[in-house]
């Protein structure tokens, strides 16, 4: 979205200020400070927050709370400078101190003083999220799925936040679906529930039932949610504008990019159809499995403001209760092998696995319902991702950093032995620990924090993945405490393994690397065309630009001097070897060779020489 002009802005300046005195009133003024945002009154208003958010008086401001500081080696290119070795929550209420601004006198009680700080800015964060409404809402629990951008203790807030919205009349609901079926109520439906199962900042879902008897679930787009939507997300577009140009957390984020991915996938949400399509796929990807069903869509009552969905027939996974062992880990497999078989093999995958999205229907079986957050990996990203997992299961940190390069964005000047170093140590910390006992709550924080410190840069949907884990673990965790998803996956990962180092993989994999490489010549012809017909038209084909131009002629100027001085050289060098030549087989008794030419020809060239060499250190270009 492009940015909204001078006048919006000023129109929404109300808006601003709003944002500004939730953010301040939850003790959040440094954003306030850092997004440009207008403030109600001078600086003094609140000197308190001012104390708890002091900014550096050098100009440069704390570093945010995504842990974008440099590694403590100096960080990426081994360069210092401001935040180069500070700790990831530095730039959060009480980060790094303990509590009264006093340092702590241990390096744990530091540690732990800074993971209070992050929980604290987390809370702040997340109810402040919670009074700007429900589109601030919905962003906040798109960013819970950004471990590449934030640290796990505002991430644990991020993941309470809950849509504090009553459920609107039903009188509208059934306008709304009137309007976007087209037949009135009665005729769409044997029997609707007036009471909503469930309501939230997008929609609420209603029980139905069709003419034909089925059991269904209708999901109603909330009226004019969309012009709502829209016009946060221009502010928020807005925002991250003001924010690259005035904020120094600009040089760690790409705010514009951040707020245009949050905005496309809000957009998404609000797209039922497309909803409608994930659940379809997923099914599809998952047909034939009978411990897994997922929904069916009744498309010919689905509207992009409208879904309806085969109703499943079970218990909410947090409202189960304990199960018996043999039964939870039966049910955690299923679980893991409904996630992460079609993100392996089709790169698609449900990215919300979280309990109240899982039901546990009869006879053991596993029900997956809400399709709004799903995942996409391409074919290429999608084998680098397998690449990845074997490097790390093989403790290869070379072949892991390799992945690294070609899955994200690593900044230049990164100085990738001291960042091998670290996935090396990374790795030997988990070497040895079995399967079973691995916790990828704990493995892919780390990981994400190393990505942070460094500055690079994941792709939202690889970001998600790794969000779609974390939160898959927490299931398994939550199922039996003693089950962990690498071992539960360890099935899986024999058949991707297999598939990896497969002949006909290995094939297409080096038929694609030759495909890369002979692109450009196959648009060879067709650039040489261009070429000619530009200039056959008159214009230019060849552009050449001299950025440094006085240095440039500078370097000629030497060049040619040392050129010019090199024939002379040469050319006396041949006169005088061939006088010399000729006087040993000819004597002294030739006429022409009686004349001195030798002594002549050396005190020529002494004094050409000399000329020359003056010259040239006069002009200093040699």
């Amino acid at each position: 979205m492009a940015a909204t002009s001078r006048y919006q802005r000023l129109r929404n300046l109300r808006r601003y200020r709003e944002i500004a005195a939730v953010l301040a009133r939850h003790g959040l003024t440094v954003l306030v400070e850092q997004a440009g945002l207008p403030r109600q009154g001078r600086r003094d208003r609140w000197p308190w927050l001012r104390r708890r958010w002091r900014l550096r008086r050098d100009g440069t401001a704390a570093v945010p709370p995504a842990g974008a500081a440099a590694s403590q080696t100096g960080g990426p290119g081994g360069r210092g400078g401001p935040g180069a070795a500070e700790s990831v929550t530095q730039g959060v209420p009480g980060a790094g101190t303990a509590g009264d601004g006093t340092v702590p006198a241990t390096a744990a009680a530091g540690a732990a003083a800074a993971a209070e700080g992050g929980r604290r800015f987390g809370v702040h964060l997340r109810q402040a999220l919670e009074e700007l409404g429900p589109t601030f809402v919905k962003l906040g629990q798109l960013l819970s799925t950004r471990p590449d951008l934030l640290p796990p203790d505002v991430l644990r807030e991020l993941e309470r936040l809950q849509d504090r919205v009553p459920p609107f009349p039903f009188e509208e609901a059934a306008a709304q679906i009137e309007q976007e079926l087209g037949r009135p109520l009665h005729q769409l439906f044997r029997r609707f529930d007036p009471r909503p199962l469930a309501a939230a900042s997008i929609g609420q879902v209603h029980a139905a039932q069709l003419p034909d008897g089925r059991a269904v679930v209708v999901k109603v787009q909330r009226p004019g949610i969309r012009r709502t939507v829209e016009a946060d997300l221009a502010l928020l577009m807005d925002l991250a504008e003001l924010a690259e140009r005035y904020s120094p957390w600009a040089a760690f984020y790409p705010f514009r990019d951040i707020a245009a991915e949050l905005a496309a996938s809000l957009r998404a949400e609000l797209d039922f159809v497309r909803e409608a399509r994930n659940a379809q796929r997923l099914a599809r990807l998952l047909a034939g499995r009978p411990g897994i069903q997922v929904p069916q869509v009744i498309w010919e009552y689905t509207t992009p403001r409208v879904l309806t969905l085969e109703r499943l027939e079970g218990v909410r996974l947090a409202e189960a209760g304990r199960l018996e062992p043999a039964g939870a880990r039966r049910l955690a497999r299923t679980l893991v092998d409904a996630v992460l078989d079609p993100l392996f093999r089709a790169g698609f995958f449900h990215a919300d696995p979280h309990p109240g999205n899982i039901l546990v229907l009869p006879g053991g079986r596993v029900g997956l319902v809400d399709f709004g957050i799903t995942g996409q990996l391409d074919r290429i990203t999608r084998r680098r991702l397998a690449a990845m997992v074997i490097a790390l299961w093989r403790g290869d940190a070379g072949g892991l950093l390799q992945a690294v390069e070609g899955l994200a964005v690593i900044p230049p000047g990164t100085d990738r032995r001291l960042l091998r170093r670290d996935l090396e140590l990374l790795l030997d910390r988990y070497l040895d620990v079995p399967l079973s006992r691995l916790d990828l709550g704990e493995i892919l924080p780390v990981f994400f924090d190393l990505l942070r410190r460094y500055r690079i840069r994941v792709p939202a949907d690889l970001a998600l993945v790794g969000k779609t884990l974390l939160a898959l673990q927490g299931v398994v965790r939550a199922i039996d405490p003693d089950l962990a998803v690498l071992d539960l996956a360890r099935p899986l990962g024999r058949r991707l393994l297999r598939h990896y180092l497969s002949p006909a993989e290995v094939g297409r994999r080096w038929l694609d690397r030759w495909e890369e490489r002979a692109e450009p010549l196959l648009d060879l012809p067709a650039q040489l065309h261009a070429l000619l017909v530009q200039a056959r038209a008159g214009r230019p084909v060849f552009k050449v630009e001299v950025v440094e131009r006085e240095e440039f002629h500078q370097g000629l100027s030497r060049l040619v001097n040392r050129l010019a001085f090199s024939v002379l050289l040469l050319s006396f060098t041949i006169l005088m070897a061939a006088l010399v030549l000729a006087g040993a087989l000819l004597g002294r008794s030739e006429p022409v060779l009686r004349f001195p030419f030798l002594e002549v020809g050396v005190a020529v060239l002494a004094l050409a020489t000399a000329a020359l060499l003056w010259a040239i250190v006069r002009s200093g270009r040699l």
